[in-house]
């Protein structure tokens, strides 16, 4: 890869590293408002699809900062259970939404390998395939590590209780516990939006042009341009290249035309 290629991955990367960074911690930031859910993606699925679909293995290098973005934004919640559970001392949590983006989504290498990018996001229910394979392996996997991680045993949830107070029906404050491992128990209902924003997001990116292999885009528009050079320059010779030729004849008629003037 030369360095004109590698300048413009690094670019191409840090855009994306940027905005869904900073979407991811928005939306972790202010769900809790809107729903009562605490999802570990969004945007993340989406760009991590975009990233890994334009650089391959290099868009894996956007996972720990949409990862550390989303924990960032949750931990700065203004309810107080929902920054518990974004909290940075929850490394299960980190560790688990990490490792199950990378292993997820490094699936989709094995069909780009294979097949060219570009041809695949060409076939609309194909991309959708891997879209959905992306979000359901993510989840699967995700809760598998969590509850790993965090009991060493698969068939036991966590218990990590958290109180808070809230009003009751005569507006008077009472305690309320909930298990912040329940967020990650549901986390194929929770993060399904992110699995909708990955899908309309992709088509609308596919429609521009975006969804593709930079390199091969490369490639392809270097092929093109050489193409369409080779063709004017063809084109040129046609329509210059009678006239070149009658050019002598019509200095002979002239020599004639002034010779018979003369005489």
């Amino acid at each position: 890869m030369n360095k004109s290629v590698v300048r413009y991955m690094i670019i191409d990367l840090a855009v994306l590293i940027a905005i869904g960074a900073l979407l991811e911690g928005l939306t972790s930031r202010f769900v809790g408002f809107a729903l009562d859910a605490a999802p570990t993606v969004t945007f993340s699925l989406l760009i991590l699809f975009v990233a890994v679909a334009r650089w391959k293995a290099y868009g894996l290098i956007t996972i720990p900062f949409l990862v550390f973005s989303m924990i960032l934004g949750g931990h700065f919640s203004d309810l107080s259970y929902y920054a518990a559970f974004y909290s940075f001392s929850n490394w299960q949590l980190y560790l688990s939404v990490m490792i199950a983006l990378a292993l997820s989504v490094s699936v989709n290498l094995i069909f780009f390998r294979k097949h060219r990018t570009n041809k695949i996001m060409k076939v609309w229910w194909q991309m959708l395939l891997i879209l959905v394979m992306d979000y359901v392996l993510y989840c699967g996997i995700q809760f598998v590590l969590y509850r790993l991680f965090t009991t060493g045993n698969l068939a036991v949830m966590a218990d990590i209780p958290f109180t808070y107070n809230v009003k009751n029906a005569d507006g008077l404050m009472e305690p309320k516990t909930v298990n912040l491992a329940m967020y990650v128990e549901r986390g194929f209902i929770y993060n399904s939006f992110g699995l909708i924003v990955a899908i309309l997001g992709a088509f609308v990116l596919r429609s521009q042009g975006v969804l593709n292999n930079a390199i091969e885009k490369l490639i392809d528009d270097k092929k093109e341009k050489e193409l369409e050079l080779e063709y004017l320059k063809n084109a040129g010779n046609l329509n210059w290249g009678p006239q070149e030729k009658e050019s002598p004849q019509d200095e002979s008629n002239i020599n004639s035309e002034d010779s018979s003037e003369q005489f």
